[in-house]
């Protein structure tokens, strides 16, 4: 039962069940039909022996009465005849009035709804009867043969339809094992199946010698799942390696977005982006945001006389030793041509004292060969505090109108804002 409840539970099982369900009954019914009609002749055929039997052991008897013209004798015989179960009915007949065949006694009906089956006997050659032979007629009573068909007819279809049904099991499970099971495996095989996973194939039987058409349809599958497994994973390698490549791309386009050229730190764009989101941070947590406005003195006339090569050289080397002074949390930027900025979050006044004479001692300590030994390159700075509530901008102007003060008071420089002055001396 466990092995019948497991192959009915695929739709195709079913609907190849009910197929061969139907076609095993109409031919059970025609089957049925041809084993009715061949008992229901039988039957007939039994019902006519029997007749047959009962006419020829009551000849004798009916010549008889007949010539001793016994009238009641003759009747009661027939009428003894026909209580038999297989005869509904009994005629004497003869020659009378000239009439052939008239009826000259007779027990019994005529069957209703049944068609005429009987047997005739002659009994006399018509010595005893004026020379008129004489006819004992039978009618069989056909009932008796549809009934016992009838009660054969429950035992046939029941035993029929047991039979019907077991054997298009038996069908199915035949053609579920040689068919449908393939059919469920590679369904299932299907419905799992996916690229992007390690390739599983499809079982094929080990123990067949020769392939058939579906074990030739699994090799099929398989070489094609395999195929589109090993083209997909070559697609995610392609797919990785495009990736890799764009997001090397983006971040080199970011670092020349967003980094000098020549210096190697931020450019404009990039400190202005890191001052903005700098002074979010220092706003939240509630932090002071130090301003630094850098320029080198007399840059002009290096490029003047030395040439833009040397202009250059000098840039890169500055900007890596103002690097080098700074902490990891600080950012220097390049705003214009020898024009620099740093932003230094969580300092104070003296903090940036300290920072403004590092920047200058570092500088100045840097060596070129283009230059005397007596000549050194300068900065002049100007730096301040990012106020509460104050713009990046407004701080960043009053930095810058700082630097210019330092400028004009004769360069390599600091200035910062007036009321910083004292503590910070102090």
């Amino acid at each position: 039962m466990a092995i019948t409840s497991s192959f009915l539970k695929g739709k195709l099982s079913k609907d190849l069940l009910y197929r061969i369900l139907l076609i095993s009954g109409i031919c059970s019914v025609i089957s049925i039909s041809i084993q009715l009609i061949i008992e229901y002749e039988y039957e007939k055929r039994i019902l006519d022996i029997n007749i047959e039997e009962v006419a020829h052991s009551y000849k004798d008897v009916l010549n008889l009465q007949i010539y001793d013209f016994n009238d009641p004798a003759l009747q009661e015989t027939l009428d003894s005849i026909v209580n038999f179960e297989s005869i509904s009915r009994a005629r004497i007949k003869t020659k009378i009035d000239g009439v052939e065949n008239a009826i000259k006694m007779e027990s019994g009906e005529h069957p209703i709804n049944s068609e005429t089956f009987g047997f005739g006997l002659i009994i006399s050659d018509g010595y005893n009867n004026f020379g008129n032979p004489i006819l004992l007629e039978l009618v069989a009573n056909l009932s008796i043969a549809e009934n016992k068909v009838v009660d054969k007819l429950f035992l046939i279809v029941f035993s029929q339809g047991i039979k019907t049904f077991i054997v298009s099991l038996f069908i199915l499970l035949f053609i579920h094992q040689l068919v449908i099971r393939h059919i469920q495996e590679i369904s299932n095989w299907f419905a799992l199946y996916d690229p992007t996973s390690p390739f599983t194939p499809l079982k094929i039987n080990p123990k067949s010698k020769k392939n058939n058409e579906l074990d030739n349809l699994k090799i099929s599958v398989n070489e094609m799942g395999k195929q589109i497994y090993q083209h997909a994973s070559s697609l995610e390698n392609i797919v990785a390696q495009r990736t890799e490549e764009l997001e090397k791309s983006k971040s080199e386009l970011e670092k020349l977005a967003f980094t000098d050229h020549l210096t190697g730190i931020a450019n404009r764009n990039a400190f202005f982006k890191q001052a903005d989101e700098e002074l979010g941070r220092a706003r939240r947590l509630s932090y002071e945001l130090g301003l630094m406005m850098l320029d080198l003195d007399n840059f002009k006339s290096i490029n003047d006389n030395y040439g833009h090569d040397a202009g250059d050289e000098v840039l890169k080397v500055i900007s890596k030793a103002m690097n080098d002074c700074l902490r990891k949390q600080d950012t220097l930027g390049r705003i214009g041509g020898e024009e620099f900025a740093v932003i230094v979050p969580g300092t104070d006044k003296v903090g940036m004292h300290r920072l403004a004479k590092r920047l200058q001692a570092s500088i100045e300590l840097q060596k070129f060969s283009f230059l005397g030994e007596n000549k050194k390159v300068t900065v002049s700075i100007g730096y301040t505090k990012v106020n509460q509530n104050e713009l990046f901008k407004s701080a960043l102007k009053r930095a810058d109108e700082h630097l210019y003060t330092a400028k004009n008071n004769g360069r390599n420089q600091f200035i910062t804002d007036k009321e910083f002055v004292p503590s910070i001396v102090g």
